[in-house]
């Protein structure tokens, strides 16, 4: 499982939320977010400072 890792404030995390939630996997919406939502202010009213996304994958960590 994926999990992505945003760093950015926000101006309104309702809108924030709706935007996320119209995706299903953490890279599709990264991507989206890199290639069309950040490069345009109208796109992106909620959005206050530099983004920063990351995609990680979970490892599994063994004992010995």
């Amino acid at each position: 499982m994926a999990t992505l890792h945003i760093e950015h404030p926000i101006t309104s995390l309702g809108i924030w939320l709706d935007a996320f939630g119209r995706f299903g996997e953490a890279s599709a919406f990264k991507d989206f977010l890199e290639t069309v939502v950040w490069r345009s202010p109208e796109l992106s009213p909620g959005l206050a400072g530099t983004p920063m996304a990351r995609v990680f994958e979970a490892v599994a960590i063994s004992d010995g």
